[in-house]
């Protein structure tokens, strides 16, 4: 089986115990380490995440929110994709599947 070219990266980087992370939904390999903005309100915890110095206000945030219960663990992406394509200064607001 071909492994795709992010597949190949990721593993290359993982031998060599480099910081890399792959997103699949996205298809965006992230080199540095990502600024994370989280916010708890009703019963969700809304996270965003984006490259350091990004503004909240800015639309390059990658948006999820994630519901914990008893019976329930799920996350659900804002717009329905983990694209970096939302601003995180009004989380709740968005809407999510």
């Amino acid at each position: 089986m071909a492994l795709s070219a992010a597949d190949q990266l990721t593993r290359k980087n993982n031998k060599t115990n480099d910081r890399y992370s792959l997103d699949a939904r996205a298809q965006k390999v992230v080199t540095t380490p990502l600024a994370r903005y989280q916010v708890q309100d009703s019963g969700f915890l809304y996270v965003a995440e984006a490259e350091p110095g990004t503004a909240l206000t800015d639309t390059n945030w990658r948006v999820w929110r994630q519901t914990n219960t008893a019976t329930t663990n799920r996350i659900e992406w804002a717009g329905g994709t983990g694209d970096f394509i939302h601003a995180a200064n009004d989380m709740p607001s968005l809407s999510y599947s």
